[in-house]
């Protein structure tokens, strides 16, 4: 979904149009938050049922558990895809590189240590730490540098990600309440899908009222039109 906004944002770069640049980043990362978004929650509200379903017979708890922390990474990465193309479009590639490679070494360094001094939850650090290092990443490091790139503020970007998490807290709430309300334990693949849609169209309603503004609406009620072909 992000890559439907970078030809438009290298042309606004290219005719010097920062302000319309950085109006269009925002809607960039609004969209592909939304997207994002959908698939955390759902998978986080079923994805005890999604492993039973799957993995039967297995260890469905354990399975369950390392996929909450290795989605940890794709919290921050959907709402952050959109500037990660930035220096790119700038041609700002060498320091941003360069961020990404120390953030990356560190991660490797924590993961062997603590795996050395905690060897019985090995399975559990390498699950946790790498998705954290590219969480850390993407809520620090990535905002930070796009708006040196752009020369604005160096919190211009952080609204837009104060908005995301929560939309994405409240929808994880509403979900997880309804479940445990209504009881909706998913044990077929049928009531898997259909628990899914649910929590999806829960998450896509939170996600209007807190994340999306007008344009970023109107935008997908553009693309859903298109793709059905209705004028």
């Amino acid at each position: 979904m992000a890559s439907l906004f970078y030809p438009e944002q290298t042309k606004y770069y290219a005719q010097g149009k920062r302000d319309e640049l950085v109006d269009d980043i925002k809607s960039g990362m609004k969209v592909s938050g939304f997207f994002t978004n959908i698939v955390f929650v759902v998978l986080l509200v079923v994805g005890h049922d999604f492993m039973r379903l799957w993995q039967h017979g297995q260890d469905t708890t354990l399975l369950y558990e390392l996929l909450t922390l290795t989605m940890l990474g794709l919290l921050a990465s959907g709402v952050a895809a959109t500037l990660q193309n930035l220096p790119l479009i700038v041609n700002r590639l060498k320091k941003y590189s360069i961020g990404w490679l120390v953030y990356s070494a560190i991660s490797m360094v924590v993961l062997i240590t603590s795996i050395e001094i905690l060897p019985k939850w090995g399975v559990f650090l390498v699950a946790a730490i790498p998705p954290l290092f590219e969480f850390l990443a993407n809520v620090t490091f990535v905002p930070v540098y796009a708006a040196r790139c752009l020369h604005v503020r160096k919190f211009e970007f952080y609204p837009i990600y104060i908005r995301y998490f929560a939309s994405t807290a409240v929808a994880a709430v509403a979900c997880w309440g309804i479940r445990s309300i209504f009881g909706l334990i998913a044990d077929n693949w049928i009531s898997l899908i259909l628990t899914c849609c649910l929590y999806a169209l829960v998450t896509l309603c939170v996600d209007m009222c807190l994340l999306l503004g007008q344009k970023e609406c109107s935008l997908l009620s553009d693309m859903v039109k298109r793709k059905l072909h209705i004028a």
